[in-house]
């Protein structure tokens, strides 16, 4: 008899604790449903407030990067057809001249003097690096080796000689930016296609620098710009 009365304790007990626990998980859920409510989804739409932009900004930053970029300067030299019976020869002679002339622009002789008689050099404009081709050259698994090297090597900037669809190419790394996260303002610039709207001198800068707008953007842009974006009676 007395175990019988333990076993019904203990199935009671035992249906109150699931009871219980069907509660708690229950109100767990009414209560993510709340918090969701009441907290939008954080973003960098235009109808978000700035301060949500600004919060998703700081806690994305990998969305915004930007890679790597080269601007190559480069010289030429170029080669008979590939079915022309000298070709081969050639290759063999302006690879020769193309290392020469890499030698010159290593010790310091500025390219644009290098590619002078040459028929002067030639700018690829900016591009994204790790490259498969180079703009304006095209895919050079040569060129591309120099240039995967001189990214992590930045005291590198002669690239070349190789040999490509335009002949021996020689060039130099006019100028290049590294990996990096563009300001809060450049980003809403480029989403939106538009200025930032007026601002307040003394509202937070929207750069995420913590300083007030007029000690930071407000003074870069400098004068004239900056009248023009603050409502006329703080002009």
């Amino acid at each position: 008899m007395v175990e019988d009365g333990v076993t019904e304790i203990d199935e009671t007990l035992a249906e109150r604790l699931a009871a219980l626990k069907s509660d708690r998980d229950r109100g767990k859920v009414a209560l993510e449903r709340i918090k969701v409510r009441l907290a939008p989804e954080v973003t960098l739409e235009p109808e978000a407030t700035a301060d949500e932009q600004l919060a998703y900004y700081r806690e994305h930053p990998e969305q915004f990067e930007r890679k790597p970029r080269a601007n190559i300067r480069y010289l030429r030299l170029a080669l008979p057809a590939e079915d022309d019976s000298l070709r081969t020869r050639e290759e063999r002679r302006l690879m020769a001249r193309g290392r020469s002339l890499a030698d010159t622009l290593r010790r310091g002789v500025p390219i644009d003097t290098v590619a002078a008689p040459l028929g002067g050099s030639i700018e690829t404009g900016w591009f994204d690096l790790p490259a498969t081709a180079i703009p304006g050259i095209g895919a050079s698994p040569d060129l591309i080796e120099d240039l995967t090297a001189a990214e992590r090597d930045t005291t590198r900037r002669v690239i070349g000689p190789a040999i490509t669809p335009l002949g021996v190419v020689v060039g130099v790394i006019a100028a290049r930016e590294p990996r990096r996260v563009p300001s809060m303002e450049q980003v809403l610039k480029e989403l939106t296609g538009r200025p930032l709207p007026c601002l307040y001198r003394l509202s937070p800068c929207p750069c995420g620098s913590g300083r007030r707008y007029r000690e930071c953007c407000l003074r870069k842009r400098g004068p004239a710009s900056a009248r023009n974006r603050l409502p006329a009676r703080l002009q």
